[in-house]
């Protein structure tokens, strides 16, 4: 968790998934780690939950992102630092994570006994505990554990991020980390009207998944664009499904003078 001076905070969860595997009962594993999750401007001081010691300050935890596995996710939660800007800091966060359509994974953060930060400006490298706590939705019953290493790159926090290393385990769900599958054109060869230096091309893409169905399809440069004429153009198409699996494709159009 990253704190910073002037009573913002700043947080990146970076979660990547590796291809999960299956267990016996249905239960599903996702490796983290790579994916970045980064902290709104709304992260602010807030009032400290009861029974946290007078002398802690808290701090809201409000970030979005991606998961691959999981699909767009935004964080909530409170982080608690007790004895702020001493040399023995503990740091303390509850924070949900809310899979969109999905439902919610509790987790429970928990930082050595001391942290040494006497001016308040941040920790780089501090190293935190986290477990998987629960869920709800697809995710109810979800375990796992791992740690989070802060990098507090700026020295106050601004351009910080938290990375986790660990698993999550839901008995209830199957985590999708298949992209999906793009169809275009091997290559499109157009003949462009004589004395022309540039023609509109048109062309088709699509996208299906395998658990979403057609999902858009985004190419560079997008059908109805100007290409030269005498040029080869390589068209770059991505998709992605709703677990946050990207697929990219190319294919070349060529525009050839008529003679």
């Amino acid at each position: 968790m990253i704190r910073v001076r002037n009573r913002l905070v700043v947080l990146a969860l970076v979660v990547c998934a590796l291809p999960a595997a299956s267990a016996a009962g249905g239960s599903d594993t996702l490796q983290w780690s790579s994916v970045v999750l980064k902290g709104q401007a709304a992260n602010a001081l807030v009032g400290c939950p009861p029974g946290v010691p007078a002398t802690a300050n808290c701090w809201s935890i409000n970030s979005s992102g991606t998961i691959r596995g999981l699909g767009d996710v935004t964080e909530s939660g409170v982080l608690v630092v007790q004895d702020p800007h001493t040399t023995c800091e503990k740091w303390q966060a509850t924070p949900v994570l809310t899979a969109v359509g999905g439902g919610t994974i509790q987790l429970s953060l928990q930082g050595p006994p001391c942290i040494s930060d006497p001016n308040g400006s941040g920790v780089a490298g501090a190293p935190l505990a986290f477990t998987v706590v629960g869920g709800t939705g697809r995710y109810a019953g979800a375990s796992g554990s791992g740690t989070d290493a802060t990098d507090d790159a700026s020295g106050i926090g601004r351009n910080g991020s938290d990375t986790l290393t660990g698993t999550l385990t839901a008995p209830n769900a199957t985590f999708d980390l298949t992209p999906p599958e793009i169809s275009v054109q091997a290559k499109k060869i157009v003949r462009a009207p004589k004395g022309k230096k540039r023609v509109r091309v048109n062309y088709t893409a699509g996208a299906q998944d395998a658990v979403d169905g057609p999902v858009p399809v985004q190419c560079k440069p997008k059908s109805g664009s100007f290409f030269k004429v005498g040029g080869r153009t390589r068209v770059t198409c991505t998709a992605t499904d709703s677990s946050a699996n990207t697929a990219n494709k190319q294919f070349t159009v060529a525009v050839e003078p008529r003679r």
